[in-house]
């Protein structure tokens, strides 16, 4: 989750993404350039810890509060109730805007109230980033090599995890409305790209 970075929300770098999936892996700041010979294969104890994230309590504890934490997050984001769907990218506007107004400043630290409302926004923000996909799921995952597990994305087929804590503390960092929306049109379209290229069919 976001209180598992190791320097807060502030020091993330901008669509900072960890590249994970099958038996290889790669990190990258960025999503839109596939260096294809930077895959690097898993281990076979990364591969059993990987596995064994997928089953551990904090994650299975995390999972089960996603039904109350999207609710609250619906709750007090100003607009979101209104819409007929929250989880669109109407609603991933409201939630960068909700986000701005919370943190009208970047700081090296957050408290736990605020560290547990970036993972209430960042949970939204990958709910949405999955209806937008159509498919995929949340896994538990170490998106970089000196931070614990934490929630990301995997889409299947995708080389690549997406970690919307990361995005989101990116956001807050250019604090330009639309950054959101724009990260998720270009995985969109960067998951296409790689689904039609020729290292995706090998």
């Amino acid at each position: 989750m976001l209180a598992a970075q190791a320097d807060g929300y502030v020091t993330a770098e901008m669509d900072t993404i960890g590249m994970v999936h099958g038996d290889t892996h790669r990190e990258f700041t960025g999503r839109t350039t596939l260096l294809d010979d930077d895959l690097v294969p898993y281990s076979e104890a990364e591969q059993r810890q990987r596995a064994a994230w997928q089953t551990c309590p904090e994650f299975l504890d995390w999972l089960g509060a996603e039904p109350a934490e999207l609710a609250r997050l619906v709750e007090e984001t100003p607009g979101l109730a209104a819409l007929d769907d929250p989880w669109t990218v109407p609603g991933l506007a409201l939630i960068e805007q909700a986000a701005f107004t919370a943190f009208p400043q970047v700081t090296k630290s957050a408290t736990s109230e605020q560290m547990a409302l970036l993972d209430r926004m960042a949970r939204g923000i990958g709910h949405i980033f999955l209806q937008a996909f159509g498919e995929g799921k949340w896994v538990w995952v170490q998106t970089l090599y000196e931070n614990p597990p934490g929630p990301a994305l995997e889409i299947p087929k995708s080389p690549e995890w997406i970690n919307p804590g990361s995005l989101l503390r990116g956001a807050l960092r250019q604090r330009n409305g639309g950054v959101l929306a724009d990260l998720l049109r270009r995985n969109i379209e960067a998951h296409r790209e790689w689904l039609a290229s020729d290292f995706n069919q090998s």
